[in-house]
């Protein structure tokens, strides 16, 4: 990045290279924010030391036998982050109920909220169920405005996780009863 901007400030002038050297450094700072955006992704089945579980957790974690993927996002989230959002849930596709936990997540944009309407089409495509748990007053209204909870009912959404593990580990037993019964 210097030497172009260097090769500019020579060959050309040194307006032009200021301006391509900001250009290149905003893309460089974009490219370091997405990297700590994606670094904060959070996406388990089984308890896991990194996914920093309560003891309940962990317990109804395990209990639920792969069938429940938490996916812990946090930090604002960013159009760079939507795509490689979506690239660690594809990594996943043996789950009934995807759980989504915005709990530290301060804003979502625009494509971040398509990524979550996609995640949660995904579980519900597959015949699963998709949970919200924490999600802010402005990240709430940001997914409602961007249409990307009419596919999550209102008792799927909750403001801490460790109801909604509880809801998720019911409809995984009940699943589990029905299907013995068939």
């Amino acid at each position: 990045m210097i030497f172009t901007v260097l090769f500019l400030t020579v060959f050309v002038d040194l307006i032009t290279a200021v301006a391509i050297g900001m250009i290149m450094a905003s893309m460089v700072f974009m490219q370091r924010m997405v990297n700590l955006q994606l670094d904060s992704i959070t996406a388990i089945t089984e308890p896991h030391p990194e996914a920093q579980l309560a003891e309940e957790e962990e317990e109804i974690m395990q209990e639920a036998g792969g069938r429940l993927l938490l996916f812990h996002l946090s930090g604002p989230m960013s159009f760079g982050a939507a795509k490689g959002t979506a690239r660690r849930l594809a990594g996943f596709d043996q789950y009934d109920i995807l759980l989504i936990d915005l709990t530290d997540v301060p804003q979502v944009d625009f494509t971040s909220s398509r990524a979550i309407d996609d995640m949660v089409h995904d579980a519900v495509d597959k015949g699963g169920h998709a949970f919200l748990v924490g999600a802010r007053p402005a990240v709430c209204s940001m997914l409602i405005r961007q249409g990307a909870l009419w596919m999550v009912p209102e008792d799927h959404r909750f403001q801490h996780r460790l109801p909604a593990l509880r809801h998720a580990l019911k409809l995984i037993q009940d699943k589990a009863a029905s299907q013995e019964e068939s």
